[in-house]
């Protein structure tokens, strides 16, 4: 049995390193089992188990700090099949040292590794692809109700129609950053970066005046626009039975403000301009 692309669990590294793992486990069990003379395979052995020794630790290491990362809830339980498998390596290193290259030795030890990564991979990991895939579906689902509340803001407060793009480049001295913190179900915060042009032209058909400077009132007008939306937001989270609160906004000038996960951002573009909105919210 080879790589099958039904063992993907969706997380690029990982896949890319499952499959590097496939490719010389299956090489290492086609020269155990050939009919070659065993003095003849020694070197692919060899050579099999010093990969082995060191590239299991650097994937192994790789998954656990995903793992960590989206809050796998089964993170130590996979550390120890981690821990399981590393010191099992070694100890068949040890014994193939002091058995002097014994044959029987590797052909047991091809069979239980051909059997773990199969098992592992497919199930396992699977795991972790699956718990990734349900935080990253509900992560698009908060983030959908952001969007909407955005489209709504605009479209009763500036008669204006709101839509996604694909990306903004806005530079640091050219945007208001606003950060509204959120408690209760979900925490952490939802950030709005308004450019320049883009918060003067909302402000001056608010408020029918010229406005071409940002100063203290539009600051202000930018942080409860951010408020609206996250207010709008929220209640739409509440109807997934999501209870959250808001904070009082916090600005910055710096457009620059770090993001946590570029599934998290809503790029949208109006006639009035364009704005970003990422939404770093975690489940409690």
């Amino acid at each position: 049995m080879a790589w099958k692309d039904s063992y993907l669990i969706g997380v690029s590294l990982i896949d890319e390193q499952h499959k590097e793992l496939f490719e010389r486990v299956f090489d290492f069990v086609g020269v155990v089992r050939s009919p070659a003379l065993w003095n003849d395979k020694q070197k692919k052995v060899e050579q099999t188990l010093a990969f082995m020794k060191d590239y299991v630790v650097i994937h192994f290491k790789a998954e656990e700090n995903y793992q960590e990362k989206i809050g796998y809830p089964f993170l130590e339980e996979h550390k120890k099949i981690h821990s399981d498998m590393v010191d099992y390596v070694l100890q068949v290193e040890k014994e193939y040292l002091k058995s002097g290259a014994s044959e029987s030795l590797m052909q047991r030890f091809a069979g239980r590794l051909m059997s773990w990564l199969i098992n592992h991979v497919a199930s396992e990991d699977r795991k972790i692809g699956d718990f990734s895939k349900g935080k990253l579906e509900a992560s698009k689902k908060m983030t959908g109700s952001f969007y909407e509340a955005t489209r709504e803001v605009f479209d009763l407060m500036l008669n204006v129609e709101a839509s996604p793009i694909k990306n903004i480049d806005v530079s640091a001295k050219e945007c208001i950053t606003v950060r509204i913190d959120i408690y209760g179900d979900r925490e952490g915060s939802v950030i709005y970066q308004f450019p320049k042009e883009t918060i003067l032209n909302m402000v001056k058909m608010m408020s029918g005046m010229e406005v071409s400077e940002i100063d203290e009132f539009v600051t202000s007008a930018a942080g409860e626009i951010a408020n609206i939306i996250s207010g709008k937001a929220l209640i739409s989270m509440s109807e997934q039975d999501i209870s959250c609160d808001i904070s009082p906004p916090q600005f910055s000038c710096d457009a620059n403000e770090t993001f946590v996960d570029e599934n998290t951002k809503i790029y949208v573009s109006t006639e009035v301009g364009k704005l970003t909105i990422a939404v770093n919210l975690i489940e409690i």
